[in-house]
């Protein structure tokens, strides 16, 4: 291969990879060289169609180099615009006519896999920039967390205590497994306390855990909860 050819196989592979900065920042240099390439003699625009299917290869390793999905997307939109020129390019010449129809299925080829490629990035891309809709536990206190158990009939042991506390985001299973313990009990449920403020304590409690109880096991709170309001009135 002589300088010349070296030259433009060169400048073929940079303008594939380059395509558009090549149009924004030498756009005359660039359709000066293109018109110099169109009156090349058929056999080396032959010879040079014949090896752009092998820069394919390197496009691939690219695309794996590059670790931003914008410039991927960028970079596989140049490519499919080099091929889409490639594809309508017509001419009268055998030579070249033959080596087009020889690698007209590789390059449909090839636009059909950028293309497929491109639309999985993009997909990507607008899954990344929408809002994440994250599902997020409430915030109980462990008595709240206790209480729903001993209301929904679900037992709490010291040894699933501690799988239980950290779905709530607590970390003790040994608190939550005491807690529970003492709210097994309705006498601690519903019990007088000392201090009208204890058994105030005590009401909002239950009202507080009644909306995340099943409809079967929030009648049994309720009337609990009316016992201790009775209670409070008559203290």
């Amino acid at each position: 291969m002589n300088a010349e050819e070296q030259q433009m196989k060169e400048w073929v592979q940079w303008t594939l990879n380059n395509t558009e900065v090549a149009e924004k920042e030498t756009p005359e240099l660039l359709q000066a060289i293109k018109n110099d390439l169109w009156e090349r003699p058929p056999i080396i625009m032959a010879n040079l169609m014949d090896k752009l299917p092998t820069i394919f290869e390197e496009q691939n390793k690219e695309l794996d180099r590059l670790l931003s999905n914008a410039t991927k997307i960028q970079k596989i939109k140049e490519w499919l615009g080099v091929i889409d020129s490639g594809l309508l390019y017509r001419t009268n010449n055998n030579i070249e006519q033959a080596a087009l129809n020889k690698w007209k299925s590789e390059f449909e080829a090839r636009k059909i896999y950028l293309e497929n490629e491109l639309k999985k990035l993009e997909t990507l891309s607008q899954t990344a920039a929408a809002p994440q809709q994250t599902q997020t536990v409430p915030q109980f206190i462990v008595n709240q967390i206790a209480l729903i158990h001993v209301y929904n009939g679900i037992i709490i042991t010291r040894e699933n205590g501690k799988s239980i506390a950290m779905q709530y985001a607590h970390a003790s299973g040994e608190k939550l497994f005491q807690r529970y313990t003492f709210y097994s009990s309705r006498q601690n449920r519903t019990g007088q306390e000392n201090t009208k403020k204890k058994t105030q304590n005590k009401i909002n409690l239950i009202e507080s855990v009644i909306p995340y109880l099943s409809e079967a096991n929030k009648q049994r709170a309720t009337d609990e909860l009316n016992t201790l309001k009775t209670t409070l009135n008559n203290e």
